[in-house]
């Protein structure tokens, strides 16, 4: 899997990206425990409440969502990706020290690069969520939580 800075490149130098007009603001990814290596980085561009989505993997860019507008209360920000030094190799690493902590087996990981922060939850076999917030320039665990999928039915 390409890093998220890798990605981004092969984007800008690519012909579906010369149109673009918004600028970076989240990176995603959905992985699944048995396929960590091959799997993409959808990279969200903002325009004036509008979001243009790209897929991006090792051998395919694609776009997948085209002026889509959204509803925002909070100011969005431009993801600067020369900010961040935590890239998704490390993070994993960092998730792998508390998955065995907690003693998760893990089934799918979510990934979200967003105001130079990183968001994962993981989802365990038994659906425990273990829930991390880290800093993407210091590296920093800022929170950490677990929870059961159950627990949400409740809150709703």
């Amino acid at each position: 899997m390409l890093e998220i800075k890798e990605a981004y490149q092969k984007l800008k130098e690519s012909e579906e990206f010369k149109k673009e007009k918004g600028f970076l603001y989240l990176a995603f990814s959905l992985l699944d425990q048995l396929e960590l290596e091959n799997n993409f980085w959808q990279l969200d561009f903002y325009n004036k409440k509008r979001v243009n989505s790209y897929n991006i993997s090792q051998n395919e860019i694609k776009l997948v969502k085209e002026n889509e507008e959204v509803e925002c209360k909070n100011k969005i920000e431009e993801l600067n990706l020369d900010k961040f030094n935590l890239d998704y190799k490390e993070l994993l690493s960092l998730i792998k020290e508390k998955l065995e902590f907690y003693k998760f087996r893990p089934q799918k990981y979510i990934l979200i690069l967003q105001d130079n922060y990183w968001n994962a939850s993981i989802i365990s076999t038994d659906f425990f969520i273990l829930k991390l917030k880290v800093n993407a320039e210091n590296k920093k665990i800022e929170e950490c939580s677990t929870d059961h999928i159950l627990n949400f039915q409740k809150r709703l």
